[in-house]
């Protein structure tokens, strides 16, 4: 009996046991503690659990000593405030002696008695929670100070980072004296002063990597996130930029890497901020949240090439193949793109399962579903399933080409790049595939690289004769046209004005993507990772919740109310499953899983997608605008309105996706346990 029991033993049990065996050695092992760290269910009971009142002003900033055992909140009441999160009460507080509101506060590593705050008169104060009192100021900038960094590894540095443009280090280990009228050779970096730019450049974020200190990232406000080596820096009060030695590379979005005296702004014309960034747990990550726009995970280790094309790219090389073609490196950029799935949670799945049936069939019956989703206009849905599929099957090029055309259909900030991004993938996977070369033209109509569509429509013409009479090719080739006539107009009143023009520059592009939070009205809303294993990514958002988004899929999967207006700070617990947030509110709220009663209402919100879409409408309007949408979206929320306000799309797009279905995986869904997936939206 106990040699069956050992031989079908489960791995939770295998777990158990193992740790059980280490435990009793000493030699404890983290793994398993890790791994129950967070998981979805426990995200799935995330409630409120109090909230800690003592602010009377916006609480601007939080942050958990290095054990959690305690918390500490900044505010615009210019208090500082220690709490037992546990207890849930005020164990310190102190007014700061700031002038201007609190936007940053840390505890010294491995000196719980000593915190630093930030504020808006320029100044930087270290503070004894055992005296009480405020031990030194630091009268360095000449500025807001937005943001403090320091790290574990490294007790007696810290960081700041300031609308002046300037980040200066710290060290207690040397003396340090404000003189009044004398600049203080303390700066590391100076962005403040370019001659290719006509605004001031602030920086509005710091992080330091805690696994490898010496890696220092900044976001200002413009659309990068700027790494350097401090090893290579030298500190001084002259000035530093990107040219400088020790600067390392630039990271965004391909489609915002445009810059020009306008360069603040992206293709709407509306101001782009890096409000928050932050290195992963392990070091090989940063996380971006750009105002204006989506929140970005780069790879801080590797440099991402832009998927960029030339009219050069389309001019046919060889029968039915192009430049473009013939120089991709398929198994490297395939490789490159599979690394954006990383396989924590379904590796050895992904493994073993990678070309068996169960594996494909679970990939095509979310397909059919991602296919059914988009025929009902849900195209936010549809991604969803198509993300999931993707994990799946990794190599399927239809799976990205029909992503593709959901992005396009959808229309979001930053979705026509994702789906060219797609349609680059698919293509290396299947040159002929003919949706994928439609759908790549028809991305680039949409970035406005109008010469490169119609050079990649002419190669379409060219290869696939057959489909040149067909109504969506005469209809895209008629957009194009149309855009070039603008384009030109615009050359000619560009010309006449003496405008500059756009130019790249040389930039790593982003590793994973997410969308549906809203981030206009702040500069100072956080994105953070959540989990030991960074397995999810969250984000405060300006109608007052705060976002929870799977990091492998990208898919969205909550969207709690945390605020009454807007959630600008999330930090999470470092070693429990307890989240803190705040915002303009004056109380500071921690979440963790509660024990679900029928009568107790929730904070999560259903319509995750009306929310979405409705937020990426609020990044258009201006700020007063979205004051009074949080009003009006306030009221329909009391009242239970989950109506949802669908986009209207072009009507081309409608038909391209259930072209790939098969009329006999209709019934494929069944094989599916639909509790795992997003719910279908299935066609009469």
């Amino acid at each position: 009996m106990n040699s069956n029991n050992s031989m079908i033993r489960t791995p939770a049990a295998n777990y158990l046991r193992q740790r059980e065996c280490q435990s009793a050695t000493g030699t404890f092992n983290r793994t398993f503690e890790r791994s129950l760290h967070v998981f979805p269910s426990l995200l799935d009971r995330l409630e409120l659990e109090t909230e800690l009142q003592g602010h009377s002003g916006c609480v601007n900033c939080i942050e958990w000593n290095e054990d959690g055992s305690l918390l500490a909140s900044g505010s615009d009441d210019l208090k500082v405030i220690l709490w037992d999160p546990l207890q849930h009460k005020k164990v310190w507080s102190l007014d700061s002696g700031h002038l201007g509101n609190i936007f940053s506060v840390k505890f010294l590593p491995k000196r719980i008695d000593k915190v630093i705050t930030a504020a808006a008169d320029h100044n930087i104060k270290l503070h004894s929670i055992q005296n009480n009192c405020t031990l030194q100021t630091f009268r360095c900038h000449v500025n807001r100070v937005k943001r403090l960094a320091n790290t574990l590894s490294t007790p007696y540095l810290f960081w700041s980072a300031s609308e002046d443009g300037t980040v200066r280090q710290f060290d207690f280990r040397e003396h340090h004296t404000c003189q009044d009228g004398q600049p203080c050779n303390n700066v590391l970096i100076n962005v403040g002063h370019r001659e290719q730019r006509s605004f001031h450049t602030e920086v509005k974020s710091i992080a330091v990597n805690s696994m490898r200190p010496e890696l220092l990232a900044i976001g200002c406000n413009d659309q990068y996130v700027r790494l350097y080596d401090t090893r290579m820096l030298t500190k001084g009060p002259r000035p530093t930029s990107e040219t400088v030695k020790g600067y390392i590379r630039s990271f965004t979005a391909g489609h915002l890497n445009k810059q020009t005296s306008n360069v603040r702004h992206s293709i709407m014309k509306r101001p782009i901020a890096c409000t928050y960034v932050t290195f992963s747990p392990n070091g090989q990550e940063l996380l971006a949240n750009l105002g204006g726009e989506q929140v970005y995970l780069f790879d801080a280790l590797r440099e991402r090439t832009p998927t960029k094309f030339t009219v050069d790219d389309f001019q046919i090389s060889a029968p039915d193949t192009c430049h473009f073609i013939s120089n991709l490196n398929s198994s490297t950029f395939t490789n490159d793109m599979a690394t954006s799935f990383p396989a924590a949670r379904y590796g050895k799945q992904l493994s073993f399962f990678t070309n068996s049936s169960p594996t494909l069939v679970r990939s095509e019956s979310l397909r059919i579903r991602g296919n059914d989703a988009y025929n009902c206009r849900e195209y936010s849905l549809a991604i969803q399933y198509y993300n999931i599929a993707i994990l799946w099957d990794i190599n399927n090029p239809t799976l990205y080409s029909n992503r593709a055309a959901a992005y396009l259909a959808r229309g979001w900030d930053g979705d026509a790049y994702a789906a060219l991004r797609d349609c680059r993938m698919s293509l290396s996977l299947d040159s002929k595939h003919l949706k994928s070369w439609i759908r790549l033209s028809r991305c680039l109509n949409c970035l406005r690289l109008f010469k490169e569509s119609k050079a990649c429509l002419d190669f379409i013409k060219s290869c696939f004769v057959w489909y040149t009479d067909k109504e969506i090719i005469k209809s895209l080739e008629s957009e194009i046209n149309d855009g070039l006539a603008t384009a030109e107009r615009e050359r000619r009143h560009n010309h006449a004005t003496n405008n500059q023009s756009r130019t790249s520059l040389k930039c790593s592009d982003f590793k994973m993507r997410y969308c549906g939070h809203c981030n206009t009205t702040t500069d100072i809303k956080e994105a953070n990772f959540f989990g030991a294993n960074s397995q999810f990514i969250m984000a405060g958002s300006d109608e007052g919740s705060f976002f929870i988004w799977d990091r492998e899929s990208t898919n969205l999967l909550h969207i709690v109310r945390g605020d009454d207006s807007i959630v600008n700070c999330l930090q999470p617990h470092p070693n429990q499953c307890i989240l803190a947030t705040s915002g303009i509110d004056h109380v500071v709220r921690l979440w963790s899983p509660r024990l679900r009663i029928e009568e107790t209402e929730t904070r999560h919100l259903e319509s995750i997608y009306s929310v979405s879409s409705e937020n990426q409408r609020r990044m258009h309007f201006d700020p007063f605008e979205v004051m009074l949408l949080n009003v009006i979206y306030h009221s329909e929320a009391s009242n239970n309105n989950n109506n949802r306000n669908n986009d209207d799309n072009n009507d081309d797009n409608n038909d391209d996706n259930n072209d790939d279905n098969n009329d006999d995986n209709n019934n494929d869904n069944d094989n599916i346990d639909s509790s795992l997936y997003p719910l279908s939206c299935r066609t009469s």
